[in-house]
């Protein structure tokens, strides 16, 4: 969600180059438009407000300035809507590199079905079929695993944290300054919006293309790395009013995050529907009050005390 690599931005900067967007356009794939984002030339435009979620300012309340509360606004100092050369390069490098390795994975299906001893049709074919349900349940798992794992990362940023963490503080302030914001993230580019992601998942990636491993752990890890690594993406269509037609089917079917379900995070305090990529793993994970219980073992280990808890007394 951050930008590693952040220079001042002022009403007078352009947000983007306009030049850099014509070769990333592309009818198939429109989460690559910035007409998607609605981002527009500079900070002093005023946009049309995508998201169906309750607009709130600072202060928690709705905001009774109903332009002003649809400008972007930064909770990390330095942030910006800037899409900079580099973040273009290490997006190309990771998608990049997703594709091969699902390339990969394909061949390496394709080639234990083509070894294999031929002895009748049907022999055959319900091989071919037992390898290829394997590899699809493997993806499946990787897609599962990612939803859980981008909901208790998620829950961490929410609740501990601050400026000051190691490494991930400026993450904790910004997803921490989203619930005060959330329609900032409707305004950013996709290479700003994934563009921190794909630069931590390039040491993953380095180690799954040279390093040799079984097809299917491959294939499970494949699948987790990537939807990990978009889950900003699928977090930002559940932001938009008019998302593309296609992931709009898809959140419809439940397949990707849909602004529905993602609208009862944005609900004080803020406490579950941490999931971003598909948000399956949500209600099962709030009926068995998954959360309510690492914060108390959170407590026993270190005293800490998770933000939503803290603010609840504050109002009380």
């Amino acid at each position: 969600m951050l930008c590693l690599f952040q220079l001042p931005c002022s009403a007078s900067t352009p947000i983007y180059s306009y030049k850099w967007h014509i070769l990333f356009r592309c009818k198939w794939v429109p989460f690559l438009r910035t007409s998607t984002f609605h981002a527009p030339r500079n900070l002093c435009s005023t946009p049309q407000y995508p998201m169906k979620l309750k607009m709130i300012d600072s202060s928690g309340t709705k905001s009774a300035k109903g332009k002003k509360s649809l400008q972007p606004t930064f909770t990390v100092q330095g942030d910006t809507l800037q899409v900079y050369w580099h973040q273009y390069v290490v997006v190309i490098t990771s998608i990049c590199s997703f594709a091969a390795l699902f390339v990969r994975n394909i061949q390496a299906t394709i080639i234990s079905i083509s070894n294999h001893e031929y002895e009748s049709f049907l022999v055959s074919f319900a091989f071919a079929s037992q390898v290829i349900a394997i590899h699809a349940a493997y993806l499946f798992m990787g897609y599962l695993v990612a939803d859980f794992a981008s909901g208790l990362y998620h829950w961490f940023l929410d609740n501990y944290g601050n400026e000051n963490t190691p490494i991930i503080g400026k993450q904790c302030v910004a997803f921490q300054g989203h619930h005060q914001h959330p329609w900032t993230i409707t305004w950013r580019p996709f290479c700003n919006l994934v563009g921190t992601s794909c630069l931590l998942s390039i040491p993953f990636l380095m180690v799954l293309l040279t390093i040799p491993l079984p097809s299917s752990l491959q294939t499970f890890l494949t699948s987790f790395g990537f939807f990990v690594v978009f889950a900003q993406q699928t977090h930002q269509w559940a932001h938009l009013s008019k998302p593309p037609r296609w992931i709009e089917m898809l959140q419809q079917k439940n397949i990707l995050l849909s602004t529905k379900q993602h609208g009862q995070h944005h609900k004080p305090p803020f406490n579950k529907k941490y999931c971003i990529v598909s948000g399956i793993c949500n209600d099962f994970l709030d009926n068995i009050q998954f959360y309510d219980k690492l914060e108390r073992w959170v407590y026993i280990l270190w005293r800490w005390i998770p933000r939503h808890r803290m603010e609840a007394d504050k109002a009380e």
